[in-house]
């Protein structure tokens, strides 16, 4: 027979076998792999109560725990029955589209977990999220491989991470390891401990799959970096410790109370500094290189830090201003001059001029005419029209109508303008106003005020074409220096400073007579907050306890203590009664020079 019709033959026999309902049986998958029903009760009793999707990465070091992977990966979706959606990837495909929160990592070794977290390493995973690591392969020292495990996780602050593996004494078993970083026995310490356990087909679940491990920190130190800055911060060294004061001090002690946490201090000369990457300077910068655990002292949101590390929410808001001087003193003629605006000055020059004028004029008429006017024996007429405006009395007085009416109409208007004149000139002795204060930007700009301010606010005038080049950044020292030359008005500039700090400098240095102004215009608003390092497990706790403070108004309550708004107005200078100078009266004697 042909070769042809042989292989046709055969073809046909084998298809007639494979098309045979009674011969054919699907295989069938054994299920009941410990560590599947494990990570599907975790995958329905929390992922599918507190996310709309979970993340499942991979990764294998061969092809055989690939398959395992994949049947425990079965038996979990089967067990699951779309109650979440499922997002299935491998360590290379892992796209850096936003960061996962809710993960689960199925792994066989520890060099295939750190693939998974370090390859995508940037901003894939975001660290506060939520993590479970399977090891589905059995290894001799597993124990210390599941320290390892979350020793990584807890140098990239993951807390919330369980890792599920076999029990080596018995395969129908599977443990769920954790670590709680502060407990009474250790701090900041990663102990593996069995937290739950899974046996013949049962989860025998005692607490919360994901328990709160730094709601109670067991008295153990927390860093913090701050610095003197009134009324945000005030640091007292006693012999028994520190005390931080001002309203971010009291906050910083009920955080610990509340928590149970003591503090290392830390400071920095250059205060908040700026944040440039691996160059960033001051308490920003110790905050990235992991030097202190939080930080507060007047730090506000700001796009600068956003990214590179996390924050509060925010406690207190502010205006960012400026100190601005109070203008020179008036000059002694000045003072003369000032109680009358200039149309009135003129009004009244004009009125002297027109009346020198007539009185010219009237020379040349004929007598009769001329007593007309000024009224008999007016020998003087121009001399009795100063005497009369100065509150002076005629020892010969008109007898015609004519000039009776003018001289009243003179009269009146002397003694409106007089009594006007002498009750302001008293205000303004009294009060020793100053020249107008330089208190909006542009008027710095035409006086060429330079604007003083250390190196993180210059990001605020970056974006204002006129007034950037006026800005001169400077060391915290030596802004402090131009905050309290901005109390003399020879000093010809201004500093950036939160309105808050302006207030309590008002009710400070009162006693001393010493007054500090703000301007009229606001650089920008300032949202006071908590800084900690980029996914820092300390941003839930604070966040939850600054909540509580905001609610219940005991923020306001603290901020109130150590100042208050009022002295942000300009205050009335209420000064005792006092002799006058030869030089507040040297106006007068200079008018009699002439």
């Amino acid at each position: 027979m042909n070769l042809s019709y042989k292989f046709i033959i055969l073809l046909a026999l084998f298809s007639s076998r494979c098309l045979s309902e009674k011969t054919y049986k699907f295989p069938k998958e054994k299920f009941g792999n410990p560590l599947a029903k494990l990570l599907s009760s975790i995958l329905i009793d929390f992922y599918s109560e507190n996310s709309i999707e979970v993340d499942i990465t991979r990764s294998a070091e061969d092809q055989k725990n690939q398959f395992i992977q994949s049947g425990i990966l079965n038996e979990v979706l089967c067990d699951v029955n779309a109650k979440i959606p499922v997002r299935l990837e491998d360590y290379k495909l892992t796209r850096e589209r936003y960061p996962r929160i809710f993960n689960i990592f199925i792994v066989d070794s520890y060099q295939s977990f750190r693939r998974i977290l370090y390859t995508n390493k940037t901003d894939a995973f975001d660290y506060r999220g939520f993590y479970t690591v399977v090891l589905t392969s059995l290894h001799q020292n597993y124990t210390e491989l599941v320290r390892r495990i979350l020793q990584d996780c807890w140098d990239f602050y993951i807390i919330n991470v369980n890792v599920i593996t076999y029990d080596p004494s018995d395969s129908e078993k599977a443990f769920m390891y954790t670590y709680f970083p502060y407990t009474p026995d250790h701090c900041g310490k990663v102990k593996p401990i069995i937290y739950e356990i899974f046996s013949k087909e049962f989860f025998r679940k005692k607490n919360e799959i994901f328990p709160d491990k730094v709601g109670n920190f067991y008295g153990c130190n927390l860093t913090i970096g701050t610095f003197d800055f009134p009324p945000y911060m005030m640091i007292h060294h006693l012999e028994n410790g520190t005390l931080f004061s001002g309203f971010e001090g009291v906050v910083t002690r009920v955080l610990g109370k509340r928590l149970h946490f003591s503090l290392t201090l830390k400071t920095c000369n250059d205060r908040w500094g700026r944040v440039e990457g691996e160059n960033s300077t001051g308490l920003s910068g110790m905050i990235l290189r992991g030097e202190i655990n939080f930080t507060l002292g007047a730090f506000s949101f700001s796009f600068s830090h956003y990214g590179m590390m996390d924050s509060s929410i925010p406690y207190h808001a502010t205006p960012l201003t400026l100190l601005v001087p109070p203008g020179k003193p008036y000059t002694p003629m000045q003072k003369l001059l000032l109680p009358l605006r200039y149309i009135i000055w003129s009004c009244l020059g004009a009125c002297f001029v027109i009346s020198a004028i007539v009185v010219s004029f009237a020379k040349i008429l004929a007598p009769h005419r001329r007593t007309f006017i000024f009224g008999p024996g007016n020998h003087y007429p121009f001399i009795n029209t100063i005497n009369v405006f100065l509150g002076g009395s005629l020892s010969v007085v008109p007898r015609r109508n004519f000039a009776r009416y003018i001289l009243i109409l003179w009269i009146f208007m002397s003694l409106v303008i007089r009594s006007s004149y002498q009750g302001t000139l008293f205000s303004v002795m009294r009060d020793q106003k100053n020249v107008s204060v330089v208190d909006t930007f542009e008027k710095m700009w035409k006086e060429n005020f330079k604007i003083y301010g250390v190196e993180g606010t210059k990001k605020y005038f970056e974006s204002m074409e006129t007034y950037k080049k006026m800005f001169i950044a400077g060391t915290p020292a030596e802004v402090d220096e131009y905050r309290m030359r901005t109390a003399s008005s020879n000093f010809r500039g201004a500093a950036v400073t939160p309105a808050v700090v302006a207030a309590y400098m008002n009710e400070k240095y009162a006693k001393d007579g010493a007054s500090f102004r703000i301007s009229k215009e606001d650089v920008i608003m300032l949202y006071i907050c908590i800084y900690m390092r980029k996914y820092s497990y300390l941003k839930e706790p604070f966040d939850r306890e600054i909540s509580k403070y905001l609610e219940s108004g005991l923020l306001h309550r603290w901020t109130s203590t150590f100042y208050s708004s009022k002295y942000l107005k300009e205050r009335p200078q209420h000064m005792r009664p006092k002799s006058l100078t030869f030089y507040e009266l040297s106006g007068i004697f200079m008018v009699l020079s002439f």
